[in-house]
Order: structure tokens, then C-alpha cells, then sequence
């Protein structure tokens, strides 16, 4: 399709070259989402979330915890509004639960910067939001039920000073 990136099959990106491509995705995907062009907003938001996922696993991580953190957020998010435009509640939630998912994985890992958890948690408050919103609209479920009751449990880790 003329006018979109693809999603690099090179080694992983440096983070500010990533997240600029991510910001690229993301805009070609806003402006597809806005004129109603869902088919190539989803394609556009589905490489956003793999550079995004990419970004959030390697390095990156470690030098832009804030931004590559919420990359993988707003590219869920993204595809999760494009799917229940479309009508297909199953696979927005699903979205939606895959965020939450990835930031509480990060928020418990006690081998994971404690810096970078205090991101994850951060962003978990978006996520969490997220979620009440779905049950707001579409009602509870168990799965969104159990996800909220987990991540009321996830505590700061506590900062000793030593390790960023």
C-alpha cells in the first residue's frame, strides 16, 4: 500500500528510530481511523503493536521505559477502538486485556528495573481504566473481573536508591 512503513524485518531499533516509526504507524493509522477506513487503520495499528512489542522486549526498554511502555499501550488501545468499531467486541477485548496483561507481567517481575516498574504500574492505571470503561459499556465478565482484582494487588516496589 503506497504511503505506509513497513514494519522493519531487520534486528530490533534502536529505541528513538523505533519510536519515531511507531509515531509514523500511529498517525497513518489515526488518519485512516478518522475517515472510516478501519481495514487500513487496523493494518497500520497491527505494525504499530509489533514495533511497539519489539521496542518494549529489547533494549529500548531499558533506555526509553516511559515512551516504549506506552507505545505498546496506545497500539492495543488503538486496535482494541478499531476492532469494537468494526464489531468485534471479542477481539477489542481481547486487545484491551493484552495491554493489561504485558504491563502486569512488567509491574511483578522483581528481576525487572525498579524504574521500569514503576512505568509499568503507571501505565497499568490507563489500562485499568480501560477496562472499567469496557465493563461500563459492555457489562462485567469474568475475565475483566479478574484482571482488575490482580491489578489492585500490584504495589510500588520499594526504592532502596540503588538500582535505576
Amino acid at each position: 500500500m503506497r504511503g505506509h512503513t513497513p514494519v522493519s524485518t531487520h534486528p530490533a531499533p534502536q529505541s528513538a528510530e523505533g519510536l519515531a516509526q511507531w509515531r509514523r504507524l500511529t498517525r497513518q493509522g489515526n488518519t485512516a481511523f478518522a475517515a472510516g477506513r478501519l481495514d487500513l487503520a487496523a493494518l497500520d495499528y497491527a505494525r504499530a503493536l509489533q514495533l511497539a512489542t519489539t521496542l518494549a522486549a529489547g533494549s529500548a526498554l531499558t533506555a526509553s521505559p516511559d515512551d516504549c511502555l506506552a507505545a505498546l499501550v496506545v497500539a492495543h488501545h488503538n486496535l482494541a477502538d478499531t476492532h469494537e468499531r468494526r464489531g468485534d467486541t471479542g477481539a477489542a477485548l481481547d486487545h484491551l486485556c493484552a495491554a493489561h496483561d504485558a504491563l502486569m507481567r512488567i509491574a511483578c517481575d522483581a528481576g525487572t528495573r525498579d524504574d521500569i516498574r514503576l512505568h509499568a504500574i503507571r501505565h497499568l492505571t490507563e489500562a485499568r481504566f480501560a477496562l472499567l470503561h469496557w465493563q461500563r459499556t459492555h457489562g462485567h465478565c469474568t475475565r475483566t473481573d479478574a484482571l482488575l482484582c490482580a491489578s489492585a494487588t500490584v504495589a510500588f516496589p520499594p526504592f532502596d536508591g540503588a538500582r535505576h
